[in-house]
């Protein structure tokens, strides 16, 4: 019995949560997710649904953080973490950590945004032959 309350408890933080974010109400959603992981510590895709609330706020330190601590607690490579870090990276003026996390989910999933992220990151860099070589890999 306690199992099922604690899984329905979680259940409703986690949908207020989505709601509140798609209502704008990001500090709610925020707080809304964090209760969820008051009820699973570690919780990857709470952690996920933290840091993404504080990359909408413009937080990106946090997020960065936030997104360090899902992929820590993460038992499978996870593409979404990877590319919203190399995001995080990116915002926050690291370069090089920017284009490895983008690598990272590259390489993990075939996803249309990892390879545009990568190839705007080394663009930014000015390596255009890689960039070309990454989007032919993405056409492939």
């Amino acid at each position: 019995m306690i199992a099922i309350s604690s899984q329905i408890r979680l259940l409703v933080w986690k949908s207020r949560g989505e709601i509140e974010r798609e209502e704008g109400k990001l500090q709610d959603a925020l707080e809304s997710f964090q209760a969820c992981l008051k009820l699973i510590p570690r919780s990857a895709n709470a952690l996920k649904e933290v840091a993404k609330c504080l990359f909408e706020m413009r937080r990106f330190k946090l997020s960065m953080e936030a997104y360090l601590e899902a992929e820590s607690a993460s038992h499978t490579p996870d593409w979404q973490i990877y590319y919203h870090l190399g995001i995080c990276f990116l915002k926050l003026g690291d370069i090089n950590k920017a284009k490895e996390y983008a690598h990272r989910a590259v390489q993990v999933s075939k996803q249309e945004s990892c390879y545009a992220l990568l190839m705007k990151i080394l663009v930014s860099q000015g390596d255009h032959k890689s960039a070309i070589a990454v989007a032919n890999a993405a056409v492939e």
